[in-house]
């Protein structure tokens, strides 16, 4: 659908919830309701393992909506860019499951 439109990238950008499936808007909404819970903790937002950066522009984007003053909280992304190893057999003698 996205691709067939004959609107601009930018217009079909500005009406993204006509093209966006549910339960990527349903995500960014949890990250929304889960931001709102934190605001009078301090701290940083951390996400580990950000695949192409769409969680973590989301927590920005958020900060800079509920927040646009708050200079101090910063938001982390981290990736190993290889996905996740394997579990070791150290890992299951140590696991507490």
């Amino acid at each position: 659908m996205f691709e067939k439109s004959k609107c601009s990238t930018d217009k079909k950008l500005a009406n993204f919830t006509k093209y966006v499936r549910r339960q990527h808007l349903a995500r960014f909404m949890v990250q929304y309701e889960l931001f709102k819970r934190q605001l009078n903790i301090k701290g940083s937002i951390v996400e580990c393992g950000v695949h192409n950066g769409g969680g973590v522009m989301s927590w920005a984007k958020i900060s800079s909506i509920l927040e646009p003053y708050n200079y101090h909280r910063e938001i982390i992304g981290f990736d190993t860019f290889e996905g996740f190893p394997s579990i070791t057999e150290i890992d299951k003698e140590n696991s507490q499951a």
